[in-house]
């Protein structure tokens, strides 16, 4: 149970590294929590002023409710998948950002820039059904320091 919590805050301190050496990049969390702000506010508000809440809580809907919280869900979860989107198609630039990777089993970064490969002149990680393609860039503009590693426990599964 612990190495889970373990591996947690391992991916949440090398996430956090990656925004500290780039400042430019927590724009984009930022801009992912005012918006899905805006989308509570937005279900939560005319639910109040028709009074859902009060419907629910006595039993009367149920259907509608789950349909409501379901259409809540698709937007917040398209909000976020957009910004992250963001966050990962952001501009990057060797020696001041890092891939981060978790749950590939690597143990060293060099490691997984054994990974990167030259496709018609840009570099592309690819391995175990996930690529990354770091348009404008060629493998020697890339280096094994670009790579941030988070080893997981051998029992631990990282989701």
């Amino acid at each position: 149970m612990f190495s889970g919590i373990r591996n947690s805050w391992a991916l949440i301190k090398a996430s956090a590294g990656v925004l500290r050496a780039d400042k430019e990049l927590i724009v984009f969390p930022i801009i992912s929590g005012v918006v899905g702000l805006g989308v509570l506010a937005s279900f939560i508000l005319p639910s109040l002023l028709a009074g859902v809440f009060d419907s629910f809580l006595a039993g009367g809907i149920k259907g509608i409710g789950l349909l409501g919280g379901l259409f809540f869900y698709a937007i917040e979860s398209f909000v976020v998948l957009f910004a992250n989107s963001a966050l990962i198609g952001a501009d990057f630039q060797s020696g001041l950002d890092a891939v981060v990777l978790a749950g590939f089993g690597y143990s060293t970064p060099e490691e997984a820039f054994s990974h990167v490969t030259d496709q018609s002149g840009t570099a592309t990680f690819s391995d175990q059904g996930t690529t990354i393609i770091f348009y404008g860039l060629s493998v020697s503009e890339l280096s094994a320091d670009d790579f941030v590693v988070v080893p997981a426990a051998e029992d631990t599964v990282l989701v």
